[in-house]
């Protein structure tokens, strides 16, 4: 297999990431001004220029630009632990376990050439069907093939991943969702970094943006429920 590279972006957080107790080879991107706080946190940093990434689009296409491995594993950087999800939930807490996992999985990535694959966004088990999706609206990990991936995270505060992966499902025809194994993690409760800046107008305004780009492709969010991908597959 190619190379792979674990990465964790993060923003004024330094005091509360918690991904790196499970995954300490993982190394966090963060901006130059915040290098020294990341380093007293005892974790692998790797800083740049803050007008380089200012906020988690701009950061995650950085690292799929500059990272020197073939495939990178993107992770949040308040990941609690990690799941087994069949019909129920099973906490893993063997972190030799979690690696072998991401691993077995950049694997399944490389071997079948295909450019993105993500954990579920929702990890409740009533939610399973099957052991891998081919759609659905992806998770707090995700791992990227460089050379074969041919999407862009657009610049906006909501909705970039289902727009990635609208993206890729244009260009490659096809993601992988790893339905049996997932994360538990804050998702949007971590105050700091890009979620300072989410308005209700920016999400309003993102959603309209989502439906003019992909039309009957996206379901519009509703009833304070997330947009949703509209890909039969």
């Amino acid at each position: 297999m190619s190379t792979v590279g674990f990465y964790i972006p993060s923003y004024k957080r330094s005091d509360r990431i918690l991904t790196h107790k499970l995954a300490d080879y993982a190394t966090y991107v963060v901006r130059e001004s915040e290098r020294e706080k990341y380093e007293k946190a005892g974790v692998k940093v790797w800083s740049v220029a803050d007008d380089l990434i200012v906020g988690i689009p701009k950061v995650q296409n950085y690292i799929i630009d500059n990272a020197k491995e073939d495939l990178i594993v993107i992770m949040d950087d308040d990941i609690k632990n990690f799941i087994y999800r069949i019909e129920s939930n099973e906490i893993l807490t063997d972190a030799d376990v979690i690696y072998d996992e991401i691993m077995r999985m950049a694997q399944i990535v490389y071997d079948l050439d295909i450019g993105y694959m993500s954990v579920p966004n929702d990890v409740n088990p009533k939610f399973y069907s099957s052991e891998f999706k081919f759609c659905g609206i992806t998770g707090q990990m995700r791992i990227i093939n460089r050379k074969k991936c041919k999407s862009r995270f657009n610049e906006i505060d909501f909705l970039n991943d289902i727009d990635f992966e609208l993206q890729e499902l244009l260009h490659n025809r096809i993601i992988l969702i790893p339905s049996y194994f997932g994360v538990n993690a804050d998702i949007d409760t971590n105050s700091g970094g890009s979620n300072d800046r989410k308005t209700l107008e920016k999400f309003y305004i993102a959603n309209e943006m989502m439906k003019n780009k992909w039309g009957v492709y996206y379901k519009e969010a509703e009833d304070g429920k997330p947009g949703r991908l509209n890909v039969k597959r």
